[in-house]
């Protein structure tokens, strides 16, 4: 009696691992099915009985992905009493063991229960198997190109290599990226120019036509993504991509401030995200208060006004200190360090450090040069050779021409630096309550600020797609599902798409040569959906207007 427990618990055993990986799944019931879906093939496979693949059907398979795959089976027992679930368990992993591919390729599954059958005779004569769905890989690599003509084009970038830049990519935002922190493929450094090009994704449909995908694994379950913004960096020399080897720092201007959001990047080939950081964002520009000080240092006023915000401080020279600060700006880097947008026609400047401290830091550089200067009069005094004091002067002279060039050099970097900043027709005081600062890119690739949500009422549908004559539509490669609840598109493949009952849903389906098909948000919310998971779309062909990103916004009026 122990051995057949035993037995019976060795029995139990392996088969929880053998079916630890099946999930509960859906169950579609029909009366018969009686189906043949485009871009799918079946496999019979009875109960007891070994499952046969045809070779016909694996070959159709080739360099393509098995999305989807339903079980069919009839709910007709007879005299039979068996646990049905039990009974799909080992069919599934029956097949999974033979077919290799239905494991790696990680399809959704589907039960599909036909109620027809009244009589086990009758049931005989229904299929029982397995319906596969495969397509294209409708993963970032493949649906990038796929929509390469509805994007919009890059904005691009001439950088010289040795020296980075920074660069207006519009709208508030900015990028940033060190000299000869861009390499080849192989690791070796870049020399004389590339070209760093940006791409940004703020709406619904410049995210559908990106092939972007849009869930994200927190290490229990996929959840969806509802962007505030995205952009993508790459950089090329001579049509060769590049590397980057120090992180480039972005200033993203985000769509809108908002809880919950999150900063992530994507894996390129596998189209996997991981997360960065939490979002914080700027509070609005604020006045918080005055500064006033006045120096006077031999027979030379200094006299600073400047407006503390809760960002930076802009600060307001006198003529004779904004004299000094150019003069000292060639030898004290510390002075351009702090100061940004300097403005020579007002005398003002933005400042990184409290106004407080940088009064202390003009006073500390003028008493060393007090310091300093009183060491070369004693120099001078004990100086026994007039030569001597003939080559200091000379070299003073010298010292001053390249103080004076490095001035000037200094001043043109100040100036290209301020017009980098500013693109034409912004307000320099003009804010971004939604910018996201120094947002740190590692890598050229894709990012994405990001708020996550769980689908609310899933519905998974397996539609029937017509035009507006009621002919079925043939070709079809990619359908996306825009929710106008968020921002975001979601891809399936057109056998098996999932949506939300509570969404706000626009259809789009796209065939083989690009045909673009639309099933309207009003459209949507007329079908009758209550246990109908077979619906049929009647489409509208919007090929003659869908031609752009920017056509699909219009349409939409996003």
């Amino acid at each position: 009696m122990k051995t057949l427990y035993l037995l019976l618990f060795h029995f139990a055993f392996i088969s929880h691992l053998a079916f630890a990986d099946i999930p509960l799944l859906t169950i579609e019931k029909i009366e018969a099915y009686t189906l043949y879906p485009e871009n799918s093939f079946r496999i019979e496979a009875n109960v007891d009985e070994d499952i046969i693949i045809n070779p016909k059907d694996l070959a159709a398979l080739k360099g393509l992905k098995i999305h989807h795959i339903d079980l069919v089976y009839t709910s007709y027992l007879g005299k039979k009493t068996f646990n049905q679930n039990a009974v799909n368990k080992q069919q599934i992993a029956k097949l999974k063991e033979v077919f290799p591919q239905a494991v790696s390729d990680a399809p959704t599954w589907k039960c599909i229960e036909q109620t027809g059958a009244k009589t086990n005779k009758e049931a005989k004569t229904y299929f029982h198997g397995f319906i596969v769905h495969f397509g294209p890989a409708l993963d970032y690599q493949h649906l990038s190109t796929f929509f390469k003509p509805f994007q919009t084009p890059v904005k691009s970038f001439t950088v010289k290599a040795n020296d980075g830049g920074n660069f207006d990519c519009g709208d508030g935002t900015t990028l940033k990226i060190g000299g000869n922190t861009v390499t080849h493929a192989d690791g070796s450094p870049v020399n004389g120019d590339y070209t760093l090009q940006y791409k940004e994704f703020k709406d619904p449909s410049d995210i559908l036509f990106s092939g972007i995908p849009m869930t994200f694994n927190n290490g229990r379950r996929d959840q969806n993504f509802s962007s505030v913004g995205m952009y993508e960096i790459r950089a090329e020399q001579d049509g060769k991509s590049l590397k980057m080897k120090a992180p480039a720092a972005v200033d993203f201007n985000c769509t809108k401030v908002d809880n919950g959001v999150g900063f992530y990047q994507m894996d390129d080939q596998s189209g996997k995200w991981s997360k960065k950081k939490d979002v914080a964002f700027r509070a609005p520009l604020k006045l918080l208060s005055k500064f006033q000080s006045k120096l006077a240092f031999d027979g030379i006023e200094f006299e600073l006004n400047a407006d503390i915000y809760n960002h930076y401080s802009e600060i307001q020279f006198n003529e004779s200190c904004w004299d000094w600060v150019f003069k000292h700006f060639a030898t004290h880097p510390e002075l351009n360090a702090v100061l940004e947008k300097i403005d020579e026609s007002n005398r003002t400047a933005r400042m990184t450090i409290e106004p407080k401290q940088f009064t202390e830091m003009v006073a500390d550089i003028i008493m060393e040069e007090k310091k300093a200067e009183m060491q070369r009069e004693l120099e001078r005094q004990i100086a026994e050779e007039k030569q001597r004091i003939a080559e200091w002067q000379e070299q003073e002279r010298i010292r001053q021409e390249e103080e004076r060039a490095r001035l000037e050099k200094a001043r043109q970097e100040d100036q290209r630096f301020g017009n980098t900043l500013l693109s034409e027709g912004i307000d320099e005081g003009h804010t971004y309550p939604a910018l996201v600062k120094d947002l740190n890119s590692p890598g050229f690739g894709v990012y994405n600020c990001d708020q996550v949500y769980d689908l609310e009422q899933p519905l998974e549908l397996s539609p029937v797609y017509v035009d507006e004559n009621g002919t079925e539509i043939k070709n079809k490669h990619v359908v996306c599902v825009i929710d106008l609840n968020y921002n975001g598109s979601f891809s399936f493949h057109p056998n098996n798409i999932t949506c939300s009952g509570k969404g706000r849903n626009v259809i789009l389906l796209f065939t083989d040569n690009k045909d673009v098909y639309m099933l309207s948000e009003e459209k949507f919310n007329q079908l009758s959906l209550n246990n109908n998971m077979r619906p049929t779309f009647a489409m509208q062909n919007m090929t003659s207007v869908i031609k752009t990103s920017d056509d699909l916004k219009k349409y939409l009026k996003i």
